[in-house]
C-alpha cells in the first residue's frame, strides 16, 4: 500500500467534506442566508462590514443571519438588540470566542480580560469589580463628562476631513478611539495623551497614543510579559 497516496487521497476527501459537504449538514442551515455569489468566490473572501450591514434588509431574519466566511466556514451575524442582548450580556458564558479570533487577540492584547472565558473571566471580572464600582465611576464622571463633550464638539471639523463625507458617509471610529483613550489615560494612569486635540489641530491619530500607553505600563509596571497588574498606588 502506498501510504503518501493515501494520506493525500484522505487530505484531498476531507478537505472536500469540510468545505462544501458540511455546511448542508449544518443544525444551523435553517437560519436565513443572504446570496452571496459563486462558492468558488466564498473560498477566498471574508464578507467586509460593509457587505455584512446590507445583508441586515435582504433576507427576512428573527434577529440571526447565517452566512458563510473564508474557505466556506459558517458564521452567525446577530442582527438584532435582543440577540445581541443574549449573546453579550443574558448568555454571554455560553458562547466563546473563534479560535483564530482567541489566537489573534492573545497575541496582541495578552491573556487578559479581553479574551478571558469562563470562570477565569468571572475571577478577573470580581477582581476588576471595585476599580469600577459607583463610588469610584462618581468621582471621576466629570472628567469623563468633559472628555465626551469634547468629542461631540469634534464632528463638524472632522466631516470636512473625511473623504466620504461628500457621499453621507462619515467614519467616527477615529474620534471614539481618541476620546477612549484620553479617557483611559486621565482615568487609570493620571496621565494625558492629548489625543483629542491632536485631531483638532488636524494630526493623525493613527498609531501615535498606543506606543505612548505601552511606554507607560511598562514603567509603571502594569505591563509585564502579557500580563496586566493593577497597582493599589495607581488606582484612582
Amino acid at each position: 500500500m502506498d501510504i503518501p497516496l493515501v494520506a493525500v487521497v484522505a487530505t484531498i476527501l476531507h478537505c472536500i467534506s469540510r468545505l462544501f459537504i458540511k455546511p448542508h449538514f449544518s443544525p444551523l442551515k435553517h437560519l436565513p442566508s443572504p446570496k452571496q455569489g459563486s462558492l468558488l468566490l466564498r473560498l477566498i473572501h471574508e464578507p467586509k462590514v460593509s457587505e455584512i450591514e446590507t445583508w441586515m434588509g435582504e433576507p427576512p431574519h428573527r434577529g440571526l443571519i447565517r452566512y458563510m466566511g473564508v474557505f466556506n466556514q459558517e458564521r452567525i451575524y446577530v442582527a438584532s438588540p435582543a440577540g445581541a442582548q443574549e449573546l453579550l450580556s443574558l448568555n454571554a458564558y455560553k458562547t466563546i470566542k473563534p479560535k483564530l479570533q482567541w489566537i489573534l487577540a492573545n497575541n496582541i492584547a495578552g491573556h487578559g480580560l479581553l479574551i478571558q472565558e469562563g470562570d477565569q473571566h468571572r475571577q478577573a471580572r470580581k477582581r476588576f469589580n471595585p476599580v469600577f464600582g459607583p463610588a469610584q465611576i462618581k468621582k471621576w464622571f466629570p472628567t469623563i463628562w468633559n472628555l465626551a463633550i469634547d468629542a461631540v464638539d469634534l464632528p463638524p471639523q472632522h466631516i470636512k476631513r473625511e473623504p466620504f463625507a461628500p457621499h453621507g458617509v462619515v467614519g467616527i471610529i477615529e474620534l471614539v478611539s481618541a476620546a477612549s483613550i484620553d479617557i483611559i489615560g486621565r482615568f487609570g494612569f493620571s496621565t494625558e495623551f492629548q489625543t483629542l486635540q491632536r485631531i483638532t489641530s488636524g494630526q493623525s491619530t493613527k498609531g501615535s497614543p498606543y506606543p505612548d500607553m505601552l511606554a507607560l505600563l511598562v514603567q509603571t509596571g502594569h505591563f509585564t510579559h502579557r500580563d496586566y497588574r493593577v497597582k493599589s498606588d495607581r488606582l484612582p
